[in-house]
């Protein structure tokens, strides 16, 4: 009788463990089949997606060249790369400096140099 006991205690044993591990599977299963549907959906998404940031990129490069020609444009009106500019304003900066601001004629320019 003792044995037979001890093999229906291992047999209700085993079916809980079986019980516990199918459970186990099928939680897994239903995870996973969510993973896939979502994985599947961002699929579909992905190559709009790509599209727009591809044509925000084309956007965004052809503004930088646009802004570049402004900016060449600027070189081109002012001269010598605007070295012109800047070396006259250095010249009038030291000779203000050289004369010891006794020209008063310059004193609002090295007023803005400053």
């Amino acid at each position: 009788m003792a044995r037979i006991r001890e093999n229906f205690d291992e047999q209700a044993a085993e079916e809980r463990v079986n019980t516990d591990l199918e459970q186990g599977l099928s939680d897994y299963k239903a995870k996973y089949g969510s993973i896939v549907k979502e994985l599947e959906e961002l699929e579909k998404v992905l190559p709009e997606k790509l599209a727009a940031i591809q044509r925000e990129i084309n956007s965004l490069n052809d503004r930088l060249i646009d802004i570049d020609k402004e900016a060449n444009e600027a070189t081109n009106a002012i001269g010598h790369h605007g070295n012109t500019l800047v070396q006259c304003l250095t010249d009038v900066r030291s000779l203000a400096k050289a004369i010891n601001n006794g020209a008063t004629a310059y004193t609002p320019l090295v007023g803005v140099l400053k």
